[in-house]
């Protein structure tokens, strides 16, 4: 008999930041407790830039959104933390790989659409 899997998407901020310049709000830390009670790995994951898409009158026709999935945390690694470290742990990732990382690239491919 095989086991089914099933993958999850959760954006812990609970709503979008549509402000480009800021980083991602506190997470909700009950946003950790099913794949805690599952054992199962959590894949931080950035997602940037898709809310210049979205706008009604866009300045060019093309823009770069930018997707990088971090390290995956084991369970291992976790299971001895609460929600609350988690949250904490999962959103300094995700910080400083955004802020090291994803703007300066961002930063780079919209100067070459000007």
């Amino acid at each position: 008999m095989s086991k089914h899997y099933r993958n999850w998407i959760i954006f812990p901020e609970g709503t979008r930041n549509k402000d480009e310049k800021l980083i991602p709000a506190p997470f909700h830390n009950g946003t950790f407790r099913t794949p805690m009670r599952a054992h199962v790995p959590i894949v931080p994951m950035i997602i940037w830039g898709t809310d210049r898409v979205l706008k009604t009158k866009p300045l060019y026709k093309k823009y770069p959104i930018w997707v990088k999935i971090l390290k995956p945390i084991t369970y291992e690694q976790y299971k001895d933390m609460t929600t609350d470290q988690i949250s904490s742990y999962c959103h300094d990732l995700i910080v400083k790989n955004l802020c090291f990382d994803i703007k300066i690239k961002d930063h780079k491919e919209m100067m070459k659409l000007r």
